[in-house]
């Protein structure tokens, strides 16, 4: 069953994800109940499965502003809910994802993916501010676990895989190639004492010399 989208939940939905509607004119209230048949208005479609989308609608497709979320949990399915922008039935554009296991995405999206500059906020205190790439970390950004770690550089997944600065709340510090949280490549490892190893490490290892650098 389809319901109208009352036009005040619209302006809650700007409200709530930043989006402004500028000089646009407000949207009026889908007609009929084929979603199919919708353009230009705003709406609201339930699936199945238990997913309902509210906002607006663009040739038949969810497009512009709007929200989806879950009304029940199937079994071993969490609640997931998004706000923001759509464009073809896809997120697209700025938007914020609660996700089945809390986690909390802020930030651009391109076809359905995390994609441009966000931030995400995990559910066990870590924090990751930068670059994705469809659904990933990647590219420049700076990650604070939390255990008071903090990694900034360069990101292949959420745990770096690039060159970067990693240091402990005790004030070591790594320079140089980090992978899955730790040292892990060639670098440079200042410990809080001021001693100074550079060298190769391997899970968060001195592993010996680099043909690059000279070891200690």
């Amino acid at each position: 069953m389809r319901h109208r989208f009352p036009p005040s939940r619209l302006a809650l939905l700007f409200l709530i994800t930043g989006i402004s509607a500028g000089a646009e004119t407000p949207l009026l209230p889908c007609q009929g109940s084929d979603s199919n048949a919708w353009h230009n208005c705003v709406g609201k479609q339930e699936t199945f499965a238990g997913g309902v989308y509210e906002g607006g609608f663009r040739f038949g497709k969810r497009d512009g502003v709007g929200q989806w979320y879950e009304v029940y949990v199937l079994s071993g399915r969490q609640r997931q809910i998004y706000v923001g922008e759509y464009k073809a039935d896809m997120r697209h554009g700025r938007g914020e994802e609660i996700d089945g296991a809390g986690n909390i995405y802020n930030g651009e999206w391109q076809d359905d993916q995390k994609d441009g500059q966000g931030v995400m906020k995990y559910r066990d205190g870590s924090r990751y501010v930068g670059a994705w790439k469809k659904g990933s970390p990647k590219g420049q950004g700076t990650m604070t676990w939390s255990d008071g770690r903090v990694y900034v550089g360069e990101f292949s997944n959420e745990y770096g895989g690039g060159q970067g600065t990693l240091t402990w709340p005790n004030g070591a510090e790594f320079v140089g190639e980090v992978n899955d949280g730790t040292p892990w490549g060639d670098g440079t490892l200042t410990y809080p004492d001021g001693a100074v190893l550079t060298g190769r490490f391997e899970r968060g290892k001195y592993v010996g010399p680099s043909p690059n650098h000279g070891g200690r």
